[in-house]
């Protein structure tokens, strides 16, 4: 995999006990890095499977989802008509 460009950085991901859970998250200086890579997936890397995408920060995790945290609050709060 060395022919698909030069890494900046590394970051394997651990469960909670620190073991290693089979992923990491590669960052390639260059955008080529990142286009030669993605041929790679589905190769086999020593015996196993490899599965190559393209990281998106707002996949999983704690994203935005469907709610945009305002909130209703109680009636006489949304300062509507008279507030009776």
């Amino acid at each position: 995999m060395s022919e698909a460009g030069e890494v900046e950085n590394i970051h394997m991901l651990k469960s909670n006990d620190g073991t290693f859970i089979g992923r990491a998250i590669v960052t390639f200086k260059t955008l080529d890095g990142v286009k030669e890579i993605l041929d790679y997936n589905g190769a086999d890397i020593e015996g196993k499977p490899c599965d190559i995408k393209k990281y998106d920060p707002h996949f999983g995790g704690r994203g935005r989802g469907r709610g945009r945290g305002r909130g209703r609050g109680s009636r006489r709060s949304r300062g509507r008509g008279r507030g009776q």
